[in-house]
């Protein structure tokens, strides 16, 4: 039987490879975000189609410290709310750093679901600027938390991040 040991070999290979190390992201950034109520929406199969403006609202940085305003009427929360209750998000947001009034550009894709708490989900941003202070966020992996209030009035948006380069 030679099947045995081609089985054997495959076993013992598989043991010796390493495990990966864990995940590695570090609190990033904090939006605080106001958005309209009564946003434009479009029934279609399946869902409903949205677009939430928004008002306006700060970026902060780990120490909760302003850096940036997030600009009123420019982007928004677009996205795609599921018969089921689950959503795909789509957002678009324009920030100007306080510092150096340099932008940022925030854009990602995300899933989430409404709650009793209100709508959740995860976005995976990309943010582009050429702040020479904050050029370095071009780089990083991203990952978001989004928690919406329950009158859908306000996001609260934790960024997490690591750079691909300390893997």
């Amino acid at each position: 039987m030679r099947v045995f040991p081609f089985i054997a070999s495959i076993l013992v290979a598989a043991t010796a490879l390493e495990a990966p190390p864990p995940l590695q992201l570090s609190h990033q950034l904090t939006l605080s975000v106001d958005i309209a109520n009564g946003n434009d929406t479009i029934a279609l199969p399946g869902g409903t189609r949205f677009k939430i403006s928004i008002l306006g609202g700060i970026l902060k940085d780990t120490n909760g410290t302003q850096i940036g305003t997030i600009a009123s009427g420019i982007g928004g929360e677009f996205g795609f709310l599921r018969d089921d209750g689950s959503f795909l998000l789509d957002p678009h947001l324009e920030i100007k750093l306080d510092a150096d009034g340099k932008w940022i550009n925030y854009y990602g894709t995300g899933k989430g679901a409404a709650t009793s708490a209100g709508p959740r989900g995860y976005v995976r941003p990309e943010l582009e600027t050429d702040s020479e202070a904050y050029k370095y966020l071009n780089l990083l992996f991203l990952v978001a938390q989004v928690k919406a209030n329950a009158d859908v009035s306000h996001l609260d948006i934790e960024v997490f991040g690591g750079d691909p380069a300390e893997i």
